[in-house]
């Protein structure tokens, strides 16, 4: 089968099947997975029990899933649909989103094109590099957080599922043996990243400029229009226009009611007048 296929492939490429996991590791994995199996409540619950429950395994603080498309590079990424978990805080959560778009998200952006990928940071950056960048002082030092590890599934051309998975400041980077749990678990478990996921192609979230998008997640956050002016670098009254942007293209009239249609995957498919 091809999809098999494009799973041995990475794996013999990163090396995975040379990463011994021990007779506990595999016992928590298939806990986990039953435990999820027979968890009450809708499939997005499952899909919150089982990102939280991934994120205990591999040792990560924060853990975000993200619906994605297009885009060769980070500033030209729509994202869909945002669930979280393990933010300490709204402003941590609202720092760390502030890097999204950030030019020194490239080289890891740049390793997200296979069919199934596990990506720790030193695939791209070095601990030198990696401490010398903007988007490590600028957002991920400021937030309280230091390693990632992307783990997900392009489910087409031009659509992605990606987990990230988030170390605190002062923690050890993550390993070789986080990195097969956490490939094992996103490469098999196909409904975990259809779930939540809105008919993409025809969403207007397409039509956000960057900034707007930026708008968009930060609203997402929890955070205030005083905090997304502060971290925009604007006053409260373009914040205010921002928001009405956003609003309007997306078809929502409150920030419950974006939240609501995101986290459910249904973003309205009309359409209002550029403003």
């Amino acid at each position: 089968m091809k999809v098999l296929e494009d799973r041995s492939e990475y794996s013999q490429t990163v090396g995975l099947a040379a990463v011994p996991l021990t007779e506990s590791d595999i016992r928590l994995i298939v806990r986990l997975l039953g435990e999820t199996l027979s968890h009450p409540g809708p499939e997005l619950d499952r899909k919150h029990f089982l990102l939280g429950g991934l994120a205990c395994l591999v040792g990560a603080d924060v853990w975000v899933w993200v619906a994605q498309k297009g885009g060769t590079t980070p500033g030209d990424v729509t994202y869909f649909s945002m669930i979280d978990g393990g933010w300490k805080s709204d402003r941590q959560r609202g720092i760390a989103t502030g890097a999204t778009w950030s030019k020194d998200n490239q080289p890891l952006h740049d390793l997200m094109q296979a069919k199934f990928f596990t990506n720790l940071r030193s695939d791209g950056y070095d601990d030198s590099a990696w401490y010398a960048t903007e988007l490590f002082k600028q957002f991920r030092e400021p937030a309280e957080l230091d390693d990632i590890m992307f783990t997900g599934v392009r489910i087409s051309k031009d659509v992605t599922s990606t987990i990230g998975l988030h170390r605190s400041l002062g923690r050890p980077p993550f390993g070789e043996r986080e990195r097969r749990i956490a490939h094992i678990i996103t490469s098999e478990v196909e409904w975990l990243h259809r779930s939540g996921i809105p008919e993409i192609d025809l969403a207007p979230v397409d039509d956000l400029s960057p900034r707007q998008r930026h708008v968009m997640l930060i609203l997402l956050s929890g955070r205030s229009r005083k905090d997304l002016a502060a971290e925009l670098s604007i006053s409260t009254h373009t914040a205010n226009e921002y928001v009405a942007q956003v609003y309007a293209r997306l078809g929502v009239h409150s920030r419950a009611e974006l939240m609501a249609r995101f986290i459910r995957g249904e973003l309205s498919k009309s359409r209002s007048n550029d403003v």
